[in-house]
């Protein structure tokens, strides 16, 4: 079977805090951040860096077919990687959507702003942008 790489547009992202694997492939996401958008507490506020103890990254393929070697890395603001690791392979089919999860310990932001989740498959690069920043910088005093 010719490998087929997925559609950007078919690649669910999500964060949270916490994956825990359940039975029959499925999983729960404990502390989901919604909106792509990880916000500290105002008391944080100019306080970098912040380390979120832990951190998890999901994503979701609904297309794409065949093994592929994976990578990931988090890119600051700045474009520079804070966050690398290579993945174990992933073998997606036709008939059922495929899941890879990213955990990170100790992930450590320097500072507010726009960040990028890069999922590598194959020779193929994935943007996922989100966004740190304080409640106070968010709005959500």
């Amino acid at each position: 079977m010719r490998r087929r790489y997925p559609k950007a547009e078919n690649i669910k992202f999500l964060m949270c805090e916490q994956v825990r694997p359940e039975l029959n492939k499925k999983i729960s996401l404990l502390g989901l951040y919604p909106g792509d958008h990880i916000v500290f507490l105002p008391e944080v506020k100019g306080q970098y860096p912040y380390v979120l103890a832990a951190l998890s990254f999901v994503f979701v393929f609904k297309d794409g077919v065949g093994e592929f070697d994976a990578g990931f890395e988090m890119l600051d603001p700045g474009g520079n990687a804070t966050h690398k690791a290579s993945l174990a392979p992933i073998s997606l089919t036709s008939d059922v959507s495929g899941g890879m999860v990213v955990n990170l310990h100790n992930a450590q932001f320097n500072a507010e702003g726009n960040y990028t989740a890069v999922l590598r498959l194959g020779n193929k690069r994935y943007d996922f942008p989100f966004q740190v920043s304080s409640a106070a910088a968010a709005g959500s005093e």
